[in-house]
């Protein structure tokens, strides 16, 4: 058997909002997430222009989006956000992707990535208790948990410690 093609990451664009939408209105990919309800269109539209509006890295809110491609063929999405003190990083895959080793590589590659273009060594993860799939690769992957006050566990993952 041999090793499925790589997964790449590449910058989002506006050409890629129609395969945002189809993650973000799908409610197997986003039972996580937030409200674990689907996207309205107001609110992916919303959310895209802020991710293609590339405010100052150092601006507490901004953000970037990137694209995982396999054969050029769009399967995952990354995001990546500057919070106080960490660039917190998030990853959606296509539900025909699951399984394939997707998520594990979007976020080895997220770790280098989102310390390196916002250059701050700390990043972070939010994820649902209920979401076992995601707290199992981040920590597989370094992140550790944090002390929780909310329904929410968060991950830490300092990467000149990496």
């Amino acid at each position: 058997m041999t090793d499925p093609p790589p997964i790449e990451l590449r910058g989002f664009t506006s050409q890629d909002i129609g395969f945002v939408t189809q993650l973000a209105t799908d409610e197997r990919v986003v039972r996580f997430v937030g409200s674990g309800q689907p996207w309205s269109a107001g609110y992916i539209s919303e959310r895209a222009d802020a991710a293609l509006a590339e405010d100052p890295l150092d601006r507490v809110g901004s953000c970037r989006w990137f694209i995982a491609t396999r054969r050029g063929e769009p399967v995952g999405l990354l995001v990546a956000a500057r919070r106080t003190g960490s660039v917190e990083i998030g990853y959606w895959v296509a539900p025909a992707s699951w399984g394939q080793g997707v998520a594990g590589s979007i976020l080895a590659q997220a770790v280098g990535l989102a310390s390196g273009i916002f250059g701050c060594s700390v990043l972070s993860a939010r994820v649902m208790p209920g979401n076992e799939a995601s707290i199992r690769l981040l920590q597989r992957n370094g992140f550790q948990p944090q002390p929780a006050d909310t329904d929410i566990v968060r991950f830490l993952l300092d990467t000149t410690r990496h």
